[in-house]
């Protein structure tokens, strides 16, 4: 079997845990830091490494999924659509509900009808979308625009391109300063994630990673463990060039450390990690409901927030998130996937296959 129809066939439980991984540490984010006036450095660089993994892991998954020649844009695009819109409208219009019925459940959201319509709609705002959380899904569906419309290139060439693409907005972004959102968005750092994505799966593709020796494999292992640690313990938590080098590096370590493990059949099967994997995307829409609810009413019961109610409502917050996410995907996601691959059978008239997504 060829490299490309390894990567292509391949279960990557690696891929499934880092998701389920990073979901949970984004609930734990929300979690801890919801009630405090200031969130803490500390708090915020795990939720923002966590939406990093994100960013790098989608890369794989595309790269991985479109495979080594050209394809349909149209139907990448419509695939991708129906993949991550229909949880987050209905996100979205949930919170505009939640808003008008009780505006301190969530600490920011509004629903103002222009704002509201940008969400919608995956446009960058000079605020962040109602449900805070989308920002990152404006870089996913901007990072998939870009992806398609090199659809007649070759994989390899493909890769080449985004990461030539992507290098020059940031190189732009870091040299210019223009007051417009969709500039600060499109130029950002944050696009370095998906950069390191492709070229992983890429690489992978190539079979690069399944004839990494020894040597390169403790490297890597040894460069995730550093860089994580000096990213959370000493780059300073704001918008910098080198904070995104660091955060994208050691995620981007982390993706291939793990990777290799399972190549070499050295990675355990944790089945609850890849249950979490499989809900990841609603536990990511949805946890902030729960989180939100938990800590309103235990606002209204704590007489006294100190250390030891912090650390309850926390936990409390955390399991909500997590849970409410689970119970989403079995729930709704996954008959949803189902029937949205059951609709791109009868649009595209393939026979369905279990796919990446």
């Amino acid at each position: 079997m060829s490299s490309s129809e390894t990567a292509r066939r391949a279960n990557y439980r690696s891929i499934q845990y880092l998701r389920g991984i990073a979901a949970l540490m984004v609930v734990l984010c929300h979690g801890i830091g919801h009630p405090l006036k200031v969130e803490p450095e500390l708090v915020g660089k795990i939720g923002r490494f966590a939406v990093d993994i994100f960013f790098v892991v989608s890369g794989f998954i595309i790269v991985t999924s479109t495979g080594s020649g050209s394809f349909q844009p149209m139907k990448f695009l419509v695939r991708r659509w129906l993949r991550v819109a229909p949880l987050y409208w209905a996100a979205t219009i949930m919170i505009v509900f939640v808003v008008l019925f009780d505006a301190s459940i969530f600490k920011t959201a509004s629903a103002e009808l222009d704002r509201v319509a940008r969400s919608l709609l995956f446009l960058p705002d000079e605020k962040h979308p109602v449900l805070k959380l989308g920002w990152s899904l404006n870089f996913e569906m901007f990072f998939y625009l870009v992806f398609s419309a090199l659809c007649f290139l070759s994989s390899a060439q493909r890769t080449v391109a985004v990461t030539t693409i992507f290098a020059g907005l940031i190189l732009l972004g870091s040299v210019t300063s223009i007051d417009n959102p969709f500039w600060t968005y499109y130029t950002s750092p944050s696009l370095m994630g998906f950069v390191f994505g492709v070229i992983i799966g890429e690489a992978n593709r190539r079979g690069a990673l399944s004839g990494m020796g020894k040597a390169g494999t403790v490297l890597v292992s040894l460069a995730s463990v550093v860089i994580t640690a000096v990213f959370f313990a000493f780059v300073p938590f704001k918008d910098s060039l080198g904070l995104h080098v660091t955060m994208s590096l050691g995620s981007a370590c982390i993706v291939v450390a793990l990777m290799k493990l399972e190549i070499s059949d050295r990675l355990p099967k944790w089945h609850v990690l890849h249950v979490l994997g499989d809900a990841s995307y609603s536990i990511y829409i949805f946890h902030m409901f729960a989180v939100g609810a938990v800590w309103a009413v235990f606002k209204h019961l704590a007489h006294d927030m100190g250390i030891a109610a912090h650390i309850l409502g926390s936990t409390l917050a955390v399991t909500g998130g997590a849970a409410t996410g689970l119970i989403i995907f079995l729930v709704l996601e996954r008959k949803l996937l189902a029937l949205i691959g059951d609709l791109n059978a009868r649009m595209f008239r393939e026979i369905r296959q279990p796919t990446l997504s």
